[in-house]
């Protein structure tokens, strides 16, 4: 029962919610290229799972990548009006995702943290 009031009162606090041992530190729900996507960080990669379009017939171009923490070369963000655009740079690849201004800044510490 506490887990379930502290990620309560972490989620009325903006605060990321408690860490399960091996789970996501954080996940992130986004919209990019027209399809949602989930980004889930955990202590040593990032994963992303795009998933179908609501207007999508076919599964191309659906699926998770995975990136480990300690090839990131740099994470930027791109404050838009509603929400901000964290794009994660790895060798010969970005992954990107639309999030709220206080998880943007949140996600950037952490894997900078984690990475370097």
């Amino acid at each position: 029962m506490s887990i379930i009031k502290s990620a309560i009162s972490a989620a009325t606090n903006k605060q990321p919610a408690p860490v399960v041992p091996g789970g996501p530190a954080y996940t992130l729900t986004s919209h990019v290229d027209g399809r949602n996507t989930i980004l889930r960080v955990y202590e040593n990669r990032i994963e992303l799972e795009r998933q179908k379009g609501m207007l999508q017939i076919s599964k191309k171009g659906t699926g998770t990548e995975t990136l480990p923490l300690r090839a990131v070369t740099s994470v930027t963000t791109k404050r838009g009006l509603l929400n901000t655009l964290v794009t994660v740079t790895v060798a010969g690849n970005e992954v990107q995702a639309n999030v709220s201004h206080a998880e943007a800044e949140a996600v950037k510490q952490f894997i900078l943290s984690r990475a370097f």
